[in-house]
């Protein structure tokens, strides 16, 4: 009996040792990239950031929603902050991408002033959490330590994503790295709620494509893990209520023993895992009221016919889907047409390889999210009559869901799956992206986005020299990739469930 069980404790402690060697090795990669940009981005260089950080420091000192102006928009409210903290603002660079962002000039007086915030009426827990440690940690009026307080949290989270894809997926999940595109890693390196949907929204489906690749349907006990996520993201971010939505559609239509995991749960064991998310929902639809919240934002509303919002709103698609990839700073920082295009190029080959090796559900889904990426920003404008305030970053947590579809694809059982040249092809294109948009980024913020390539006589400099930045980016893009790319022995992947019946 001993000598039966103790390899068996060998090999199980070996895995454990593996898998928390692997866990680390991302955790720190993705730690050192996200810090790169962070530091090569200038104070409240990122969008909203001022009014996410004074919003923060409200938070964590009892402001929940600040103070109304007479004639101002309800949205827009006022909070009692540290004149340095609200010191610094970015209006003398900010959409304008000629101009670098020396003329921004932070101090450190702790006298109190009230600041303006448009992020005054969001929830409050996101805020709660980064507004608190900045508090408990005695930097409550540095604006720097909001930023690395969000990115420590996009950190841990997105870490969890790619732990999950590995164990679905194992090597093939390096595909994963499409979704981490310059707008994605831009916004994960700041101080914006959004990072907890980005990072969220990825576990989620990382969490559904590792449900997909088990022999045995999901348990109640999986699908309330699946709702708590949903839950979380939810209460941070009542705008991922859709996106949450399109991920379990988009789980029971891959899953082809969905009717039976219905059917097995049971009305009792489906309403016990809804119980996250339905409260959620409940919860955020009672903030909303609270704090005034409706569909339309009155400062960008536009009296014109339905039919014209409408016309405007969906021609903007193209638009959308280079912010999506990276329009950074204040939409301001074009990014070169050349690793736009390898970015396409990605899409390109992720797409096909599903019309290829996918099944029909899986091409299904994925031309649903196409569908989705163009028709839900024009529909949402179109009522909000605000067809110019959606963003393509708004659009990135589909993301995970194209991803999820090549990973399945890919992994199935039909011969010339190109499985790991298609990974291969992700984590490169990722390393080469990643630098190029960081560099471009700091030419932007030091010498304005058409100056000097080399980057010299810069108005503004980094807390490091920008070079040191851009190697130690590169180094920590190349060691996520390869690990990404690693193998195992332990990586016994089994071919996704839904290459079961297509009817």
């Amino acid at each position: 009996m001993t000598s039966m069980r103790q390899p068996r404790r060998g090999v199980s402690s070996s895995l454990a040792s593996s898998r928390t060697r692997w866990s680390l090795t991302t955790f720190f990669s993705l730690l050192v990239l996200l810090l790169t940009w962070a530091f090569a981005t200038p104070r409240y260089g990122a969008p909203d950031e001022l009014s996410h950080t004074i919003k923060a420091y409200g938070t964590a000192h009892g402001q929940l929603l600040g103070s109304t102006t007479p004639g101002q928009s309800t949205l827009i409210r006022m909070f009692e902050v540290p004149k340095g903290l609200a010191s610094g603002e970015p209006w003398c660079f900010a959409s304008l991408p000629e101009a670098n962002a020396g003329c921004s000039v932070a101090i450190r007086d702790t006298t109190m002033v009230a600041a303006e915030s448009s992020a005054a009426t969001y929830p409050v827990p996101f805020y709660a959490v980064v507004g608190t440690a900045a508090r408990l940690f005695g930097e409550s009026d540095y604006a720097p330590a909001y930023r690395l307080i969000s990115l420590l949290i996009s950190c841990v989270v997105l870490t969890f994503a790619l732990v999950l894809f590995r164990a679905g997926f194992g090597a093939s999940s390096a595909i994963a790295l499409l979704a981490l595109n310059p707008m994605t890693v831009f916004i994960l390196a700041s101080m914006n709620p959004a990072v907890v949907e980005l990072a969220g929204m990825l576990v989620l489906w990382a969490f559904f494509g590792y449900l997909l690749t088990r022999d045995a349907p999901a348990g109640r006990n999986d699908l309330l893990i699946a709702s708590s996520i949903g839950a979380a993201l939810v209460l941070v971010r009542p705008v991922s209520l859709p996106w949450v939505a399109i991920a379990f559609a988009g789980y029971f239509l891959l899953e082809w023993r969905s009717l039976s995991v219905l059917r097995g749960q049971g009305l009792r064991g489906i309403a016990i895992a809804a119980v996250p998310l339905g409260s959620a929902i409940v919860l955020s639809s009672i903030w909303s009221r609270f704090a005034g919240v409706g569909l339309t934002d009155d400062k960008f509303v536009i009296d014109a016919p339905i039919i014209d919002i409408g016309r405007v709103a969906l021609g903007r698609s193209a638009l959308l889907l280079r912010q999506g990839f990276g329009n950074l700073g204040w939409l301001d920082t074009q990014l070169p047409s050349g690793i736009y295009g390898l970015w396409i190029a990605m899409l390109v080959c992720v797409a096909s390889a599903v019309l290829f090796f996918g099944d029909r559900r899986t091409k299904l889904l994925m031309l649903g999210l196409a569908v989705v990426w163009i028709a839900y920003p024009a529909v949402y404008a179109t009522l909000a009559r605000t067809p110019a305030v959606w963003q393509g970053r708004y659009n990135l947590p589909l993301l995970g869901g194209l991803v999820v579809c090549a990973l399945i694809a890919v992994t199935s059982d039909q011969p010339g799956a190109p499985a790991r040249q298609l990974a291969r092809l992700c984590a490169g294109a990722f390393v080469v992206i990643d630098v190029v948009a960081l560099h471009q980024s700091l030419r932007r913020f030091m010498v304005g986005a058409s100056g000097d390539i080399l980057l010299r006589n810069p108005g503004w400099r980094p807390r490091f020299d920008p070079w040191f930045l851009l190697v130690v980016n590169l180094a920590a893009a190349i060691a996520l990739a390869m690990t990404m790319l690693s193998s195992r022995d332990t990586d016994n992947v089994p071919a996704a469930a839904p290459v079961g019946p297509d009817s």
